[in-house]
């Protein structure tokens, strides 16, 4: 993977879009998202989806302060940013449910609504049925939940380690080895070694000479992932890999697509993301231009405030002026009369 070199406005880090995760340090990006839900939370909010269009847009512009994106990926950077958003909201709201308290971060009236929405019976039974989903056996039964050793960093950041150690380009199975096995060698489930098994016997078979007596096959990194997606039985409705993830975006989208179907697609969902974003645009302008406004109203109610308080003054002066004119006034007047009448005859 060639890294795309960027020069970032002061302070901000640059992030590339690798299948849909960001790099480098996705795991980081991921922690800051996070801390944004913390900051400010929407009444409506019981998932991404319901979360409020001026929420999402405090979040982005929290975000696009810290980070940019490489030249040509700022469509990618937008929808990568909301793939995070959905699936960090969604785990963010899961544990605080798990926890059961309200966090000092969520008012009681929006805790109460949460918890109103929470005990519905269509939520019930979506609630049911994704925890169904996770403790899906993807294997085959008693195979056991699908695990990995990746940790807090995706598999795209494991995958950039293992070309940076390799010093090429790995193929599918030696990052499934990087992720699915654990310090002692042994494999995290029964699946993982049982897919390593097969990925053996399979890569034996292709590697045998085409003819008695004769050298071994080589095979290609594109050959081994090719036979790695027939041993795992090919993607998955949304589009991942078993043992990859979002990796398999990267390793397969040239393999599986053909050039004419890839470009037709790929421009309907450049199409589509480029009018999301100038969505977004119009709304971020509407935003700067109504702060813009409520600043000049703050400026304009500064100047008559300060106009007002020179008036005051003047006016104070003034008064000042007419009480001391006044008193000296009457201070002469006394003093006329308190003359003794005898010095008058003189």
């Amino acid at each position: 993977m060639a890294e795309q070199q960027a020069v970032a406005p002061r302070g901000h880090k640059v992030l590339t879009v690798v299948g849909d995760s960001f790099t480098p340090e996705g795991h980081r990006v991921a922690t800051y998202i996070t801390a944004k839900f913390k900051e400010r939370v929407s009444a409506s909010g019981t998932t991404w989806r319901h979360v409020d269009q001026e929420m999402k847009l405090f979040y982005y512009n929290k975000f696009v302060k810290r980070y940019t994106w490489v030249d040509g990926q700022e469509d990618q950077f937008k929808a990568t940013w909301n793939t995070y958003c959905a699936k960090l909201y969604r785990d963010h709201m899961y544990y605080m449910r798990k926890k059961g308290t309200r966090p000092a971060y969520v008012s009681e009236a929006i805790c109460s609504a949460w918890t109103t929405a929470w005990a519905t019976e269509r939520w019930q039974a979506n609630a049911e049925k994704a925890k169904a989903n996770r403790n899906t056996e993807p294997g085959g039964p008693s195979t056991g939940t699908a695990r990995h050793t990746s940790g807090s960093r995706s598999i795209v950041e494991h995958t950039i380690d293992l070309e940076r150690e390799l010093a090429r380009q790995p193929t599918c199975m030696e990052i499934f080895l990087k992720t699915h096995k654990k310090k002692d060698g042994s494999f995290v489930d029964s699946r993982s070694q049982t897919l390593h098994q097969e990925m053996t016997e399979r890569v034996a078979q292709a590697s045998q000479p085409s003819a008695v007596g004769g050298e071994s096959q080589s095979l290609s990194t594109d050959d081994l992932n090719e036979i790695y997606y027939d041993v795992v039985g090919g993607r998955t409705k949304n589009s991942t890999l078993y043992g990859l993830g979002s990796q398999a975006k990267v390793a397969f989208d040239r393999l599986r697509n053909p050039v004419g179907c890839a470009s037709s697609s790929s421009s309907g969902e450049m199409q589509s993301l480029r009018r999301e974003n100038q969505e977004l645009r119009s709304q971020l302008k509407s935003m700067d231009q109504r702060m813009a406004d409520m600043d000049q109203w703050r400026a304009d109610e500064e100047k008559k405030r300060a106009e007002r308080d020179k008036s005051n003054e003047d006016l104070m002066a003034q008064m000042r002026a007419i009480v001391a004119s006044f008193t000296q006034a009457s201070q002469g007047s006394e003093s006329q009369e308190t003359q003794d009448p005898s010095d008058g005859g003189r």
